[in-house]
């Protein structure tokens, strides 16, 4: 088998919250979908960067159905597939999930599985490792790549190497989970230990043969998962019923803590997990004084901040080692290791009595992408809640209504096709119609021009689950995905 790169399979797991960099990573857009350390989001930066190096097959999504309109937006733009999770389970089911469509490809196909959120700064290596590691996957092992450390790291797991297996990869003798300091140092200090960075090359029937080994109830569970699965466009939506019944198990300790095919080859590719905001502050580029900035940022003597803006002027004097970071869920003031005290603070602040307007207080939501566009929450209140509506071109939203609100819906760019119990009208910008609590409605915009209207509902309640979908272009009301469309296919246009 060739160690060329072409043909290798990504499958990115696209799971976790990323607590620890609150408040631009929240449960409702976590760190994947956000813009880090680059000019894209990290589900984006690390889709961009393995095709840079080569490797040319669509990727394979893994996430949660949460996230479903991000997903299914970046595998559409990339030609791959987003498999939908109904309920986490850790990478274990995962990666069973992902073995299963991979098998409909054939047993001999190579896949790289890799998180969606890390990032890697030497991408020579990078490909260079990958290269290895798909030579070691062609005689039936499972290759994790080994980063090669620089300090004694609590906060990953460790890699022991045992025989050589030939052009630098190794068996691996031993996993060491998030050892404490003394034995982190140890481990440093010996020279020949690795961090696990969480990404593995392996042919699909090796997988396959491994999980049957060690996981064959989750592997058989799996596979009933895939073949019930339903497809529409670039997404796969599994049973709920079936996924529940998943144990939640990360895949090193389900698989690779226990199998005799594990290899590991080293990787100086100067890695981070981006875990924390010390993370991407090391990631960063720095001026003299060591500080990182992004946003509408004035420091004076300042020395080792990370301070980012997002719509507000930040100035910050005379601190050092400190992370201030402005978003729209809030604002974040500390020290730049602090972070297992940040990973604290979404539960602190969700705990909070003023956590939820009772007023008009005015709130300012992260944009919610959605297959036919996004919104932004503008203000909200008990009984009422504005909207920013953005609807690409040929976007379609559901027809729909509502039981406990009455909306109003203002155009203020482009033109708009609004359909109210069987009626169509067009609204030009500056002109408004009023939908009724219970009336059947639907939105469109037929032009080649983005939509922009501003959505005020009013009602005993305005939350997202008060929508009754009657009809859905984007397979939101589920039908049969029949079969699976081929990783290297290109994704249709959405409807």
């Amino acid at each position: 088998m060739s160690d060329d790169l072409t043909h290798v399979i990504p499958v990115i797991l696209c799971g976790g919250n990323g607590s620890r960099l609150w408040p631009v990573s929240t449960a409702a857009r976590p760190k994947q979908f956000q813009t880090m350390v680059g000019e894209r989001s990290l589900l984006e930066e690390t889709v961009e960067r393995i095709r840079r190096i080569g490797i040319g097959r669509a990727p394979v999504l893994i996430g949660s159905e949460r996230h479903a309109a991000e997903l299914d937006a970046v595998a559409r733009r990339y030609g791959g597939t987003a498999l939908l999770e109904p309920v986490a389970r850790n990478t274990g089911p995962a990666v069973a999930l992902a073995t299963h469509l991979a098998l409909r490809e054939g047993g001999s196909e190579v896949v790289l599985i890799l998180p969606a959120d890390h990032f890697v700064k030497d991408e020579v290596a990078f490909a260079e490792a990958l290269r290895r590691a798909v030579g070691a996957a062609a005689g039936g092992r499972i290759v994790t790549l080994g980063i090669v450390p620089d300090r004694a790291a609590t906060e990953y797991g460790w890699i022991t190497p045992a025989g050589p297996l030939g052009d630098g990869a190794a068996q691996i003798a031993a996993f060491v989970e998030k050892p404490d300091a003394e034995t982190a140092r140890r481990l440093l200090s010996d020279g020949r230990h690795f961090w696990n960075a969480g990404m593995f090359v392996a042919k699909v029937d090796t997988l396959a043969a491994e999980f049957l080994r060690h996981e064959l109830a989750m592997f058989n569970l799996a596979g009933d998962a895939v073949r019930t699965a339903r497809r529409r466009g670039a997404s796969v939506r599994l049973s709920t019923r079936l996924c529940s019944r998943f144990h939640s198990v990360p895949f090193d300790v389900a698989i690779m803590e226990r199998s005799r095919r594990g290899a590991v080859v080293p990787a100086p590719i100067g890695w981070s997990d981006i875990g924390s905001w010390d993370a991407v502050w090391a990631c960063l580029g720095k001026d003299d004084g060591g500080n990182a900035t992004a946003g509408d940022v004035v420091l004076v003597d300042t020395r080792g901040a990370l301070v980012r803006s997002q719509s507000k002027p930040i100035a910050v004097i005379g601190l050092e080692d400190v992370v201030v970071v402005e978003s729209e869920d809030g604002i974040l003031v500390g020290a730049r290791d602090a972070a297992q005290t940040v990973k604290r603070i979404p539960d602190l602040v969700g705990a909070s009595p003023q956590a939820e307007p009772v007023t008009g207080a005015a709130v300012r939501d992260p944009e919610a992408l959605r297959p036919w566009g996004a919104y932004r929450a503008l203000d909200r209140g008990r009984t009422f809640q504005v909207k920013h509506i953005t609807v690409v071109p040929g976007g379609r939203l559901s027809l729909q209504y509502h039981h406990h609100r009455a909306e109003h819906w203002v155009v203020v760019a482009g033109t708009a096709l609004v359909e109210i119990d069987g009626v169509e009208r067009i609204l030009a910008a500056n002109e408004s119609i009023y939908i009724p609590q219970g009336a059947t409605h639907r939105l469109t915009n037929s032009t080649d021009a983005p939509l922009h209207l501003i959505e005020v509902q009013y009602g005993s309640y305005c939350g997202e689950d008060d929508i009754v979908r009657l009809e859905d272009v984007y397979g939101r009301a589920e039908s049969p995905a029949g079969v699976f469309r081929q990783v290297t296919e290109s994704a249709p246009a959405a409807a």
